[in-house]
């Protein structure tokens, strides 16, 4: 779709969607617009995706294999960077999942050289396609936008030595600064979610859209149907790293609600269908 015009015309056309949008010439040519993959919600589905390939890695003993996860670890954050910016929480959850193992007896030492291969491969893969980016013009000139876009924090983070994007540097200036100023918002609140077609109070945050929604009772009783899930599938999954797996994914979800909106657990319920006696069929 991002490549060829046609197909990407073709896509638009099955979902409904007219070029001639708003939302949609901002991003043109700028970030991916998948099939029923969009902005930030594309961006939690890559994101989840990597942190569901660390038990994986952890499973394997060799070499090889690892270097598949890492290609596909790599692919994932790429393209998901490209849909979101969202997906580098999805990168640093799965990184403090993996580091927590380190912390276990009886995974450190495998999870040690996990790390190791992993990190390497990731340098080298990484250092490669950035040196392939730097010598061709015509890959900056067709691509330099959209590699703006989804690595505009890394690019920040070497010319001015700060880890952000515009997105975020909003997020922290403005969005954090809307609150209610009717207690019975705080109690009940608003259930309002859009005015017009903006969010409801403009704020994009998305513990305080549900906070204007249906007030704070409503936000405890969203996250306990999100906890809910995760707990079940921790007790469902006997397997350690799996175990500790759905309480980072948990965590995940609680993180992205300060961006946005999110319901993870939906994601997860596939996982339900599974049990304890064949669990190895997901790290098969």
């Amino acid at each position: 779709m991002f490549v060829n015009e046609p197909i990407r015309d073709f896509i638009f056309d099955l979902q409904g969607f007219e070029l001639n949008e708003r939302v949609i010439q901002m991003f043109l040519g700028v970030r991916l617009l998948g099939l029923g993959c969009f902005y930030f919600g594309g961006g939690i589905i890559y994101g989840l995706g990597l942190i569901l390939l660390i038990p994986f890695m952890l499973k394997s003993n060799n070499k090889y294999y690892i270097l598949k996860l890492t290609l596909i670890y790599l692919y994932l954050f790429a393209v998901g960077c490209f849909f979101a910016r969202t997906c580098m929480i999805g990168f640093a959850v799965s990184a403090l999942l993996i580091a927590s193992c380190l912390f276990k007896s009886q995974l450190r030492h495998h999870a040690s050289t996990v790390i190791s291969q992993f990190l390497t491969w990731t340098c080298l893969i990484t250092l490669s396609l950035i040196s392939i980016y730097l010598s061709s013009p015509k890959l900056q000139e067709d691509y330099g936008r959209i590699i703006d876009f989804g690595f505009e924090a890394f690019i920040n983070l070497s010319e001015n030595g700060e880890l952000s994007t515009k997105s975020s540097d909003g997020l922290q200036e403005e969005h954090l600064k809307i609150l209610p100023d009717d207690i019975k918002t705080y109690v009940i609140g608003d259930t309002q979610w859009m005015d017009g077609e903006h969010y409801y109070k403009g704020t994009d945050v998305g513990y305080i859209r549900l906070l204007f929604f249906f007030g704070i009772g409503g936000i405890i009783l969203f996250i306990l149907y999100q906890y809910s899930v995760f707990s079940t599938l921790s007790h469902i999954y006997i397997n350690s790293i799996l175990n500790k797996c759905f309480k980072f994914i948990f965590l995940y979800a609680l993180l992205l609600l300060i961006k946005g909106f999110t319901d993870v657990a939906s994601l997860m319920f596939l996982y339900l269908y599974f049990n304890n006696k064949n669990e190895n069929i997901i790290l098969s």
